[in-house]
Parts: structure tokens; C-alpha cells; sequence
């Protein structure tokens, strides 16, 4: 995505797709977590999201993820993701801020951030923006 950012990142892990282990219980800031390992389960899992494991940071009061550590696949580099501004819209929880960062021997190598405005959920909306046409040419 010419980011910090996969395209992996961006949509929702297959959770059959992983073997997932509690770590451990902790906190983060006032919120406790679980660290959970998430290991691919095939090598075909593991090319196509790019990730030898990840560790998985859960806030247990949301079940929402806020922290993420993923070991790439290649060059032996670590990427570092924090969800932050997490705030309840339209009922849904969501993360306004995402930070991550790609590092190499503990040298951070470029760093991105991504940030989310006017989110709306449960909208109306109408099924003629849905067709073919609508969805190749944008809105």
C-alpha cells in the first residue's frame, strides 16, 4: 500500500487461518489486556499476510485489539502497530489513529500513520451506489 500498512493490515484476519495462544494477562495505560500468539497455519497463510507470528494486544473490556507486534516474513524486521483514539461510534468501536512502524535490529525504518475523520456507521444507504458501474468509476 506504499505504506508502512499491508494490504493484509487492512482487512480481517481468516481467524481459521491462525493457531492462536493466551500468552499472558497485562496492561496497557489503565486497560487490562491479553497477549495472544497468533502463528499462521500453513506456509501458503504465512506468504500471503507476510507474518512469521504476531502478538496480538486484546483489550479485555472491548475485546478490541490496540497493540500489535508482527515478525515479517522477509529481511527479519519487526513492524510495531498501536490503535489509538478508540472511541464508541454508532455502537461500534472503533480506532481513529493507527500508527505503525517497520524496524530492522531496533532501528526504525519508516514509520506511518493513519488517521480516520467523519466515520459513520449503519448508514442508509441507497443500492443503486453499489452497481458495477458505481463501484469501478467512485462515488
Amino acid at each position: 500500500m506504499g505504506s508502512d500498512f499491508s494490504y493484509a493490515d487492512m482487512t480481517r484476519r481468516v481467524l481459521d487461518e491462525w493457531q492462536y495462544k493466551l500468552l499472558k494477562e497485562d496492561k496497557v495505560g489503565e486497560h487490562k489486556v491479553w497477549l495472544i500468539e497468533a502463528l499462521p497455519v500453513s506456509d501458503e497463510v504465512r506468504d500471503r499476510y507476510g507474518y512469521l507470528k504476531s502478538v496480538l494486544f486484546i483489550r479485555q473490556d472491548i475485546f478490541m485489539g490496540i497493540r500489535a507486534v508482527h515478525w515479517l516474513k522477509e529481511g527479519k524486521k519487526i513492524k510495531y502497530q498501536q490503535n489509538k483514539e478508540i472511541s464508541k461510534i454508532d455502537g461500534v468501536w472503533v480506532a481513529k489513529k493507527l500508527h505503525q512502524k517497520t524496524t530492522k535490529n531496533k532501528i526504525t525504518l519508516h514509520r506511518t500513520i493513519m488517521e480516520y475523520t467523519n466515520i459513520k456507521y449503519n448508514q442508509n444507504l441507497a443500492d443503486a451506489l453499489f452497481s458495477v458501474r458505481k463501484l469501478e468509476k467512485g462515488i
